[in-house]
């Protein structure tokens, strides 16, 4: 016997069924929520009119309203997105298969009359694994950060390289959490995904850069050490409500932006990708310094960071050897 089906449902009960569904092939709290945040946006977007597109039933939506929605331009008085499509390639592709498998479950739990992603093809997902930043590309966005018109931006620069923190990070750092006291100059960080902050090294180069801009921050206060700001201070703060800090998400715009600006062809975290390709390469594939400096707990993750240079791959290959007895040409 066929079920029933209805002739549309709300986005609430189709969200509903799809979560069970989610849960019941085993994905995580973490996971849904994220796919919750994800199709959200998606069904506001259908079911909101604007003077370029009439609203409809979340269900109704097809897709052409998929395509529209992930090469929709950014909105007008966007601070830091540009004219453009502001949906990087990834989570285009990301969209592409999330939603449809939304339409997938609902259709065949009877929910909606129609399943209007039936044989959809979603886009092909880009290389998780981009190359990482040439010098050149680094020195120019760290020497050019100098001139722009916001100081923030060289000293998020130099962390996300030098010491290798995701662009998002330095926004819940504060004074306090800065030592340059001690044997080892320090920065106190909480890492993305964890609750308690730790202590990382910072590289020689940060220093001078982190030091100009604690005394910027100082002399907004009127004090001529920055040791004696008060608790709580941010690193990187607001520049609309001083005293106050910063979103992740900003500080990551904030970063892309000025490697646009400086003609530097890549994105925030290549910064890091690029400084933990250059340990790698130093102690010639050694694992253990890359997890240590990007604060992995594991090792599973290094491969979205790290790949062997092709000299060093043929160093590898020449020691497989040649039954024939034949040398290889030199």
């Amino acid at each position: 016997m066929s079920r029933k089906r209805a002739a549309g449902c709300t986005f609430q009960q189709g969200w509903a069924a799809y979560k069970v569904d989610m849960l019941e092939r085993g994905l995580s709290e973490s996971t849904v929520k994220q796919y919750k945040i994800r199709l959200h946006t998606w069904a506001a977007w259908v079911e909101t009119r604007t003077r370029h597109r009439p609203a409809k039933p979340w269900w109704g939506a097809g897709p052409e309203d998929l395509r529209a929605f992930i090469t929709r331009p950014a909105r007008p008085g966007a601070r830091i997105h540009r004219p453009g499509t502001p949906l990087a390639p990834s989570t285009r592709a990301m969209y592409t298969t999330t939603v449809p498998a939304l339409y997938h479950v609902c259709y065949r739990e009877g929910l909606i009359p129609a399943d209007p992603f039936a044989g959809y093809r979603p886009l092909k997902r880009p290389d998780p694994n981009p190359e990482p930043l040439d010098q050149e590309a680094v020195r120019v966005l760290l020497d050019g950060a100098v001139f722009l018109d916001d100081e923030r931006i060289e000293l998020l620069a130099a962390l996300c390289y030098y010491c290798l923190l995701r662009s998002g990070e330095p926004a819940a750092i504060s004074t306090s959490d800065v030592d340059l006291g001690g044997p080892t100059p320090r920065l106190r960080v909480t890492r993305k995904g964890r609750h308690e902050p730790e202590w990382i090294a910072l590289h020689p180069a940060a220093i001078p850069i982190l030091e100009r801009h604690l005394g910027r921050i100082a002399a907004r206060y009127g004090i001529s050490d920055w040791r004696k700001l008060p608790d709580g201070v941010p690193l990187i703060g607001s520049r609309s409500r001083p005293g106050l800090p910063v979103t992740p998400g900003y500080t990551t715009k904030l970063l892309a932006r000025a490697m646009r600006d400086l003609g530097v062809d890549g994105r925030p975290h290549d910064l890091r990708r690029t400084a933990a390709q250059a340990i790698n390469d130093h102690f010639e594939d050694n694992p253990g310094p890359v997890r240590v400096a990007l604060g992995h707990r594991g090792y599973s993750a290094l491969k979205h960071y790290v790949k062997p240079g092709l000299a060093r791959q043929l160093t590898y290959l020449q020691a497989v050897p040649d039954p024939r007895g034949r040398k290889a040409p030199e």
